[in-house]
C-alpha cells in the first residue's frame, strides 16, 4: 500500500519518500512515517500592486493502513467558530513571528539601544509593504475536496468495537502517527525560520548596519510559505452517520481539535 501511494505521487511528477524517520517532538524518540511528498510549487502569478510572491513549500504526510474487516463511522457536529478549512500554514511574516524576532533582536548587544516599537514598525513594514502582505494577504491553500467534514468517529469490526480495554485501535494509531509527523515538521520549519531571521551572526559595525543586514535574511525568509497536510489512506469502509441511517463515503476530513486530517479509502 505504501508503494502504491508513493507511486501515485510519482506518476504525477511529485517526489515521494517511503519509510522516513523523524524525531517525535513530544517523546524525543525516532518514529517512522509511511510516505512523505515534498514539493516546491512555482511562484503564483504576480498581481497588480502586490510586491513579490512566495515560494510554496508543500509537504504531504501519509500514513497507510490496510484494515480489512474494519468500518469507521463518521459523524458531523458543531465545529469551533475559529475553524478554517485550509492547510496548516507557516509564514515568517505572521504577527507572532515578527514580535518574537523583535524581542530577540532587541536583546542583542548590537541593538541594545534600539527602540522596540521602531523595530516592530520596521520589520512589519517589510512583511506588509503598503499594508498588504508581501506573500499575498492571508495566503492559504485549500485542502483537496472531500465528501464530508467529521467531528467524531467510531471504529467497528464485525459490529463490535474491535478492541479490548486499554488497547489502541489501529485506525486511531494511524491518526496519531501522522499528526505527530506533521507536528514535528512544523517545529522543524519554525526552527529553520528562527535560524534564518534571528539566529544569524552579526558582523555589523553599528546598530543601523545590524538591523539592515538582519533584514536581508528576514526578506529572504518572507518569500517562503510552508504548508503541511496530513492524510491517512486506509483499506476499510467509511460511513456517514445520520439520524436515520448510515451512508457510505469514500473520503472525509476529520476535525481533531485545531488540526484537519484527510481520510481516504
Amino acid at each position: 500500500m505504501e508503494a502504491f501511494i508513493a507511486g501515485c505521487f510519482r506518476q504525477r511528477q511529485w517526489p515521494a519518500e517511503r519509510g522516513v524517520y523523524y524525531n517525535d517532538p513530544e517523546t524525543g524518540k525516532a518514529r517512522e512515517i509511511d510516505v512523505i511528498s515534498r514539493n516546491v510549487l512555482e511562484r503564483p502569478r504576480r498581481q497588480r500592486n502586490v510586491v513579490g510572491a512566495p515560494l510554496i513549500n508543500l509537504s504531504i504526510f501519509c500514513e497507510c493502513k490496510s484494515l480489512a474487516g474494519w468500518n469507521v463511522l463518521l459523524a458531523e457536529g458543531d465545529v469551533d467558530k475559529t475553524y478554517e478549512n485550509r492547510m496548516i500554514c507557516h509564514w515568517s511574516g505572521y504577527e507572532e513571528h515578527i514580535r518574537e524576532a523583535v524581542e530577540t533582536l532587541s536583546q542583542d548587544p548590537m541593538c541594545a539601544a534600539c527602540d522596540k516599537k521602531l523595530l516592530y514598525s520596521y520589520y512589519n513594514g517589510r512583511a506588509y509593504p503598503d499594508h498588504r502582505a508581501i506573500a499575498y494577504h492571508h495566503l492559504h491553500l485549500a485542502p483537496p475536496p472531500v465528501e464530508m467534514i467529521a467531528t467524531a468517529f467510531r471504529e467497528t469490526k464485525s459490529g463490535n468495537s474491535g478492541r479490548s480495554q486499554g488497547s489502541v485501535n489501529p485506525f486511531w494509531g494511524a491518526v496519531q502517527s501522522v499528526l505527530a509527523a506533521t507536528k514535528a515538521a512544523e517545529a522543524e520549519s519554525l526552527a529553520r525560520t528562527r535560524s534564518y531571521t534571528i539566529g544569524t551572526k552579526s558582523y555589523s559595525s553599528g546598530e543601523s548596519d545590524f538591523v539592515h543586514n538582519n533584514a536581508f535574511f528576514f526578506d529572504a525568509e518572507l518569500n517562503r510559505a510552508v504548508f503541511l497536510h496530513p492524510v491517512v489512506f486506509c483499506k476499510l469502509r467509511l460511513f456517514r452517520l445520520t439520524d436515520r441511517d448510515a451512508a457510505e463515503v469514500r473520503s472525509a476530513r476529520l476535525y481533531v481539535l485545531i488540526c484537519l486530517l484527510n481520510i481516504d479509502t
